[in-house]
């Protein structure tokens, strides 16, 4: 029986189930697999990227070989490599390759204007669970708000790497998950509160603002009041914490279910350096504090409205990044 003459819904569902080599390879077997490979969707994949990198020696890449800054293209086991002036050629190659296809995850990090449009084109016709994007320069970011504009239904989450005009973070779209890498320029805390308002889950590797007790009272009060599943994980120096939480009316002697102010202790300061707070609906976790005066020495608070299991999982996914 040829595979051909299966019936059209089981030949779509089959389809779904090759890997995109193959689908390279059964288009060239004839006329008929050709027209197959490029009328069906592609399926599910779990992760893929869109990557663009400087020519240097982290990529034994040549210039003269690749006309400028090459573009990497991977989803599952598809990986090629294209330079600038390949770009519209492998753009219609892909409407030969698929109708569609899935992804749960796709990574994009591009800089020229030529990888924006292709970005976009690319993505055509493609269903997105995430889409994830690394920006390590101002032009990156540039390019990110370009094509997230394209793309305005898909969830999205970013990691900030060092920036030189953080102000640019204000035209994001609301993030699922803002992650800011080490290395981040300084913010101020009335950019800090536009982006606490504007996204889900903001983490930090290092202390990136530096907060007055009152306005880390206003951060714990948004929180709170926020109806959606939030977290925020900042870093903050041993010597501030010690002071915020003297102001919060919280001392060493602090024990489980003291009423310290408007806050309740969950967990006492263990061994461990851990402490946890409870403040309206939201909780509160320092993670690696003593009461030692130390400015060189920081510790994680963790901030969220989800109790249950929020904590761990919160800076395993934060931190994973």
């Amino acid at each position: 029986m040829e595979i051909l003459s299966l019936p059209d819904v089981f030949l779509r569902d089959l389809m779904k189930r090759v890997t995109l080599v193959d689908r390279l390879r059964l288009r060239l077997v004839c006329r008929a697999f050709e027209s197959l490979v490029a009328s069906t969707h592609a399926g599910h994949f779990e992760k893929g990227s869109i990557e663009q990198w400087t020519i240097g020696a982290s990529t034994g890449l040549r210039g003269s070989a690749y006309g400028g800054s090459p573009v990497r293209v991977q989803i599952h086991d598809l990986d090629v490599k294209l330079a600038n002036d390949q770009l519209n050629d492998f753009r219609g190659f892909r409407n030969r390759l698929f109708s569609g296809i899935s992804v749960g995850r796709f990574r994009i990090l591009v800089e020229q204007e030529s990888t924006v449009d292709f970005v976009r084109h690319f993505l055509v016709n493609c269903k997105i669970d995430v889409l994830d994007f690394s920006v390590v320069s101002d032009i990156v970011l540039e390019s990110a708000l370009q094509i997230l504009a394209a793309l305005p239904n898909c969830p999205y989450t970013m990691s900030i790497h060092p920036l030189i005009d953080a102000e640019r973070l204000q035209y994001l779209p609301p993030m699922e998950v803002l992650h800011f890498s080490r290395g981040l320029v300084k913010i101020v805390p009335g950019l800090f509160f536009k982006l606490l308002t504007k996204h889900k889950h903001i983490y930090a590797s290092q202390k990136m603002v530096n907060l007055t007790s009152q306005e880390w009272t206003n951060v714990l009060k948004i929180i709170s009041e926020d109806q959606r599943k939030r977290t925020v994980q900042l870093i903050e120096n041993r010597e501030k914490i010690r002071s915020l939480m003297i102001d919060f009316g919280i001392y060493p002697a602090a024990s489980a279910n003291d009423i310290c102010g408007d806050f309740i202790v969950i967990h006492p300061l263990n061994d461990e350096g851990e402490i946890t707070l409870r403040h309206g609906n939201c909780w509160l976790r320092i993670i690696g504090f003593d009461w030692t005066v130390n400015s060189t020495l920081q510790s994680t608070f963790v901030i969220t409205n989800n109790r249950n299991g929020a904590f761990k999982k919160s800076m395993e996914d934060g931190l994973r990044r």
